[in-house]
């Protein structure tokens, strides 16, 4: 949601039909969107509560449809700061192959990205990183995921700005400062193309 007052409204809305209705599996989904309003609020024994509470559901109805969406709320957040970062990084990569499976791509690349971006926060070897993202980037691009695309080439610039300025053996030579032009210019490109009305 680009609107965060409609997110909450829609997700409290989720939490009392669960609670009128009972328990279902995108409970789970709005279980973990609880828990991660609560860790941006602060309240992380709240947060706690809601992150245990969803991922107890995911697993008493093993709904894999539903699966991507509650890791990547719960494994970017509250878990984040929670779990071994080791464990982070096996989440968010089963969280892209189950949506990979179930047909959730868009949710599928964000797990993706945030497996490449926690690979970067904890010094994953930026030449294993940039294979990495490179062959994410070519899904993104085969599945048209123009959003999670965008954000994966600006970390791919930045991990190439580090490659280019560190005394590393394995040199690359790409200009990334000219793939981040690019990018931009064909952003602005389509943005002309389609004006705001």
């Amino acid at each position: 949601f680009s609107n965060h007052d409609t997110c909450k409204c829609f997700v409290s809305h989720m939490i009392q039909l669960s609670l009128k209705y009972g328990v279902c599996k995108e409970s789970s989904y709005a279980l973990s969107s609880f828990a991660n309003y609560f860790f941006h609020r602060g309240d992380l024994k709240a947060s706690t509560l809601f992150s245990n509470f969803a991922l107890s559901l995911l697993d008493r109805f093993d709904c894999k449809e539903i699966l991507p969406r509650v890791y990547l709320q719960l494994y970017s957040s509250i878990l984040y700061v929670r779990e071994p970062a080791k464990k982070i990084s096996e989440k968010f990569m089963h969280g892209y192959e189950v949506g990979m499976q179930t047909g959730d791509i868009t949710f599928a690349m964000m797990n993706a990205r945030q497996y490449c971006l926690h690979g970067f926060w904890c010094g994953v070897k930026l030449d294993l990183l940039v294979k990495n993202i490179e062959g994410w980037e070519q899904q993104m691009i085969e599945y048209k995921q123009e959003l999670n695309l965008n954000m994966m080439s600006a970390l791919r610039c930045t991990v190439f700005a580090l490659i280019n300025y560190s005394d590393d053996s394995v040199q690359q030579k790409r200009d990334f400062l000219a793939d981040g032009t690019k990018v931009l210019n064909e952003h602005i490109e389509k943005k002309r193309h389609y004006p705001a009305s």
